[in-house]
């Protein structure tokens, strides 16, 4: 027809497939403070060969890391009337008897019954209060996931999202996709070294070398001064139920695969 006989289709593809964030003049949303997103650049420290016309050690950008404040996700997660109703502040133990008066066994299916937060919780009940606070204090426990996301069934296009659950929570309720009780915390920057070595690049040791410390320096962007000060001297939070408690973040478990390590 004659209405389409003249149209550029390239460039039609092209506008189509263009993502949001290409414009780089438009302020994206993720970017933005409001929405919790932030943009942080990585640096690294590269050494260069003496033989190099820049010698040394020399701290290089090598990307960004698209993150949320760890802090604001549990201040978030705490006002939220309904996940609260389900959140334990406290861990507790559970064993079962198979008769009156016989031996009892401990029962293990919950973060929030398991050794390690009830050992969480009894270390930070025995150690020293903040100076003029006697607010109960309560652990929040992290359960930090990353894995890479395909993001096409054809290529090589793909994301490497980190989130949080929560172990306060029953983990009958975080296997639901519908209660929605993930929490994104960060998109990881990856491949660094392979995406400039072009080429037949180096040996497997260098590669994990550079992909190990370019995971250290962004999981150091995010746990950044704020979440150090909470994880130390806790988050003072007026809860749902009307009485104020002090939070201290503490990470129970990481799951993660190969690259990350």
């Amino acid at each position: 027809p004659d209405n389409v006989r003249n149209t550029r289709w390239g460039a039609v593809d092209r506008i189509l497939g263009q993502n949001d964030f290409d414009e780089g003049d438009k302020q994206q949303e993720w970017e933005d403070e409001d929405a919790g997103w932030h943009k942080t650049p990585i640096t690294l420290d590269i050494p260069f060969h003496k033989r190099m016309k820049v010698r040394g050690t020399q701290r290089r950008l090598v990307g960004h890391v698209y993150h949320r404040s760890i802090v604001s996700v549990i201040r978030e997660k705490l006002a939220n009337a309904h996940d609260n109703r389900r959140f334990h502040y406290e861990p507790f133990s559970l064993s079962w008897s198979p008769k009156p008066g016989g031996g009892e066994y401990g029962v293990y299916g919950e973060s929030y019954t398991s050794p390690a937060f009830i050992k969480a919780h009894q270390k930070l009940q025995e150690s020293p209060p903040e100076p003029g606070c006697n607010l109960p204090r309560c652990v929040v426990g992290l359960m930090i996931w990353s894995d890479s996301t395909h993001l096409t069934s054809f290529g090589s296009a793909k994301l490497w999202p980190s989130y949080i659950y929560f172990s306060n929570e029953s983990k009958y309720d975080r296997c639901k996709p519908s209660s929605n009780l993930a929490n994104h915390i960060a998109y990881f920057e990856t491949d660094y070294a392979s995406e400039r070595v072009g080429g037949k690049g180096p040996n497997k040791a260098f590669m994990a070398h550079c992909n190990r410390e370019m995971y250290h320096a962004q999981w150091k962007i995010i746990l950044d001064d704020e979440f150090l000060d909470a994880y130390e001297h806790g988050i003072v939070i007026k809860c749902l139920d009307g009485l104020c408690r002090r939070f201290y973040p503490r990470i129970l478990t990481y799951s993660a695969d190969y690259p990350e390590k």
